[in-house]
């Protein structure tokens, strides 16, 4: 019987909790850029590969079924307790990691297609079907803690499809927010430093 975990390293979990604000309400400390990336409802997979005019390689860091996180029980509705399929990816250009994803969807809700994605993005299922529905985007100033990467935050929305729930959270790393910077975006007032894009007041 084949084994629904791919664990390439120790899973980890965050030690203190994240506190999440819906964009509109962070919206007013974001500088235009930042929010026009954070608020983006498109796949951010296609706008990075757009941006750095190349590909976007997916590198799995675990794959697993496992009891989600107290926010993301609460944030899925999810009975205390309920396994879910976690699956944690950083997205690359060049072996240069740009994003930090986690996703969760419960065991019972699971598409095939998910669990089988490998080596693919999450959002090349997802937008591939037109009937998604998402939730409205949240924000934290919290990176995930997935690979020992160093986020500027991160933001997570729930995306539906048919009866299956996926909460989709996105950690940007530096070398994104390096890439972000030096972008000519008509959005673009002020130049990106080195630290969260907001806080929480």
């Amino acid at each position: 019987m084949t084994s629904l975990a791919h664990d390439s390293r120790r899973f980890e979990r965050p030690s203190v909790l994240r506190r999440w604000l819906p964009l509109a309400v962070a919206a007013p400390q974001l500088s235009p850029h930042w929010r026009d990336w954070l608020g983006t409802r498109d796949s951010l997979t296609a706008r990075l590969a757009a941006l750095v005019g190349g590909t976007i390689t997916v590198r799995i860091h675990a794959e697993h079924a496992a009891i989600p996180l107290g926010d993301e029980a609460r944030r899925l509705e999810l009975p205390q307790r309920r396994l879910a399929w976690i699956r944690e990816v950083v997205l690359e250009h060049e072996r240069r990691p740009l994003i930090a994803a986690r996703s969760v969807v419960p065991l019972d809700e699971l598409p095939r297609e998910v669990r089988l994605l490998g080596h693919r993005a999450l959002g090349q299922w997802l937008f591939a079907h037109p009937g998604v529905t998402r939730s409205a985007i949240e924000l934290t100033p919290q990176a995930l803690p997935i690979a020992g990467h160093h986020g500027l935050g991160t933001r997570r929305s729930v995306f539906h499809h048919r009866r299956c729930r996926l909460l989709v959270q996105e950690s940007f790393l530096s070398e994104a927010g390096r890439l972000m910077a030096a972008e000519p975006a008509r959005f673009r007032l002020e130049s990106h430093r080195r630290q969260c894009p907001y806080r929480p007041r």
